[in-house]
């Protein structure tokens, strides 16, 4: 194909050279150069199909997976996309990437540069720092959580792609009281504490609760910090009964 291109150049430059001698006709000539530019644009097409017997990676990584092997028939991707496989995946794992989901109570408080500190349960020694990269900007309507992104080094190799880990932001937000979930008494449908009196009596407060972490439920109103509170509380106790407080843990 190389040389039926480079032979049909050089009919098209001597049919050039014919016409301004009126030996043959400009058509002949124009046809000459036709053939000439068709057989190269055939050459390129084939140096471009030719090249694509290497694969060059767009970045420096590593090779995470792998989808065929030698001699295997490949579907060409520029006539079907939908069923053409990859051959690789390519993963930069020199830098990662940590998604993590604030719920809706704490998402107003995260912002982009907030430190972060990245653990790993099966790894206790280990304590990444990084910060906040980006935040998705709304709320998933399903599960109520921030999409927040987290960039680090990794180039140690301290953490494995696609790993599980924990995750600390430390954000500023309001000064709330909290509780714990053991404290929390539902009458109806409405919540309460019961606060243990001066007089070690029991007063049941309502309140208004913001969020909880499984562990310790967030205080708006009703409650005012030193007051004591019943955990795990009887039904059988009424309001006003007395009791014999202690401190937990004891």
């Amino acid at each position: 194909m190389v040389a039926d291109a480079k032979n049909k150049r050089l009919n098209a430059e001597r049919a050039r050279t014919l016409v301004k001698r009126d030996m043959i006709a400009q058509q002949d000539a124009d046809q000459a150069e036709t053939d000439a530019e068709v057989a190269e644009a055939n050459v390129k097409a084939l140096a471009t199909m030719k090249a694509y017997e290497v694969l060059r990676a767009p970045f420096a990584g590593t090779v995470t997976a792998r989808y065929a092997d030698p001699g295997a028939l490949l579907q060409n991707a520029a006539n079907s996309q939908t069923s053409a496989l990859p051959l690789v995946t390519i993963s930069e794992i020199d830098r990662l990437r940590v998604y993590a989901y604030p719920d809706q109570h704490d998402a107003t408080f995260v912002h982009a540069g907030d430190p972060a500190e990245i653990t790993l349960s099966e790894r206790p020694g280990i304590r990444l720092g990084a910060r906040v990269t980006r935040l998705s900007g709304e709320l998933d309507p399903k599960t109520r959580t921030l999409l927040t992104e987290i960039d680090f080094d990794n180039r140690d190799g301290l953490i494995v792609p696609g790993s599980f880990v924990e995750v600390s932001l430390r954000v500023r937000t309001p000064a709330y009281l909290q509780v714990p979930s053991d404290a929390l008494v539902m009458r109806g449908d409405k919540p309460f504490v019961a606060v243990i009196t001066p007089e070690n009596t029991v007063s049941f407060r309502p309140i208004t609760p913001s969020g909880d972490d499984g562990q310790h439920v967030r205080v708006l109103t009703g409650l005012k910090k030193g007051e004591r509170v019943a955990l795990n509380l009887g039904e059988s106790v009424a309001e006003g009964d007395r009791v014999q407080p202690f401190e937990a843990g004891q």
